[in-house]
């Protein structure tokens, strides 16, 4: 057949169709001219001999087409949805800044759920990780325990890490202020692109966590957003190491690293005078001090009593007993480091705090206390 027939067969049918076309009959009308239409692409698009078109009357041309058609398709196999439930659906982890969040996409956990620090901590949970969850028996003793067992089952290694940490930052007393604060790590590296750069420890934090001076910190903000950071993780000695992080995320793309050697205890002579010394803190430690003060003409009180309702009692006698009040904050909360200082100001006794076991660095404390 020429394709001047097979156009002139499609016209007629179209017309025809077309037509009939009302509301009673819509869809089957709109199904016929779909079929004609499709005859016409297959017909028209084709380049056989006319001899392979068969000869087909205006009124007949369906048929043929639908033929051809249910050749062509092919049977697709039924889908079935299948509604998410906690067993049969895996969920995200992203990181916060502090904790972080199992993401509900599939609406299945009521919302995200929180994970905390400690939690994620000992199942090493990290941004992107997949898990599964199960449901835990309700502890009545507990009930604000977290409810879910958590499996980790992969990592989305293409998930966007929106969160930087300085790890193993070392706390610092400012002398001047009073307050603590973060330069550095233990691997010399600093917190920030220059030496003046430092994360100063809020007076909540310093309250929640009992920070001191050399606690070993985890701090962590949004990236680009320093103003949002904050202690994430306050580190016990058992939990550091200090071989260097290669992953760890610092702003300073370049490190000039110092060596960091032990101090190396010198000969230390000082007249004291007869001197009353009050040391507050130390605990065990603070016997290695009397010897050392008696050597350099001065006397020695420890006050190391840290609970009880008498301690600050106790404490403030001691204080109006002697001539200079030294306190050691490595041994000593902050609340009672704040309280020794508040006393000493009270009786106006010179005072100040240090933050090592080293000898020098006691004595250097006493100097610039009778110094004020």
């Amino acid at each position: 057949m020429e394709k001047e027939k097979i156009i002139q067969i499609i016209q007629e049918d179209i017309h025809k169709y077309s037509e009939e076309l009302d509301e009673q009959n819509y869809s089957s009308s709109i199904e016929k001219l779909e079929l004609v239409l499709k005859y016409a692409r297959l017909a028209l698009g084709s380049d056989f001999a006319s001899n392979e078109l068969p000869e087909i009357e205006p009124l007949n041309i369906l048929d043929e087409i639908e033929e051809e058609v249910a050749l062509e398709e092919e049977p697709q196999p039924a889908v079935f949805y299948e509604e998410p439930t906690l067993e049969n659906t895996t969920f995200q982890f992203a990181r916060a800044i502090s904790g972080g969040y199992i993401r509900d996409n599939n609406k299945v956990l009521k919302g995200d759920v929180y994970v905390s620090e400690s939690i994620l901590r000992s199942l090493g949970l990290e941004n992107g990780h997949i898990v599964a969850l199960k449901e835990k028996p309700i502890n009545p003793d507990y009930p604000a325990a977290f409810p879910y067992l958590i499996s980790i089952e992969g990592k989305n290694e293409d998930v966007l890490n929106t969160i930087t940490e300085f790890d193993y930052g070392i706390v610092e007393l400012d002398y001047d202020t009073n307050k603590y604060f973060v330069k550095r790590n233990i691997h010399n590296q600093p917190i920030g692109y220059s030496e003046d750069d430092r994360y100063e420890i809020s007076e909540k934090e310093v309250t929640k966590l009992d920070i001191m001076s050399d606690d070993i910190v985890e701090i962590a903000y949004r990236t680009n957003d320093f103003s949002s950071a904050k202690i994430r993780w306050k580190y016990n000695t058992s939990e550091v190491s200090y071989e260097p992080n290669v992953e760890q995320k610092i702003m300073s793309s370049t490190v000039k690293k110092e060596p960091i050697n032990p101090p190396q205890e010198k000969e230390i002579k000082f007249d004291l005078e007869g001197k009353k010394i009050l040391l507050v803190g130390m605990g065990v430690r603070a016997s290695e001090f009397t010897d050392f003060i008696k050597e350099n003409n001065g006397t020695i009180i420890v006050h190391d009593k840290k609970s009880g309702n008498k301690w600050r009692k106790n404490l403030e006698a001691a204080i109006k007993r002697v001539d200079v009040v030294i306190i050691g904050q490595l041994q000593v909360s902050h609340s009672q480091s704040q309280g020794a200082i508040s006393l000493a100001k009270k009786h106006n006794k010179p005072h100040a705090t240090f933050t090592s076991y080293g000898k020098e660095a006691f004595m250097q404390s006493i100097i610039k206390a009778l110094e004020k």
